[in-house]
């Protein structure tokens, strides 16, 4: 029990650099979309164009980023430009 307890404590930590060093976006991503609610008129065509359905337009604009796969397709038929790549 205590051999292993000491090899533990003499282990480097495995974790990443994340704070410190971004990682790259995968290839083909643009950035993740931002949203600005003032400007949103609630037509609902960037939903239709969501691939993944992260985003859904009832009363108002629900954007879910876990969901999201960073295509821009939103961003690009935004008439008001509520949506915007960052």
């Amino acid at each position: 029990m205590f051999a292993l307890l000491r090899r533990r404590l003499r282990q480097r930590l495995a974790t990443s650099t994340y704070p410190a060093v971004r990682e790259p976006l995968p290839e083909g991503a643009r950035g993740l979309p931002a949203f600005e609610a003032a400007r949103c008129d609630l037509n609902g065509a960037c939903a239709a164009v969501c691939p993944t359905g992260a985003i859904a337009v009832s009363t108002r604009l629900t954007l879910d980023l876990g969901a999201c796969v960073a295509c821009g397709r939103c961003a690009e038929v935004c008439v008001p430009r509520a949506l915007t790549i960052a």
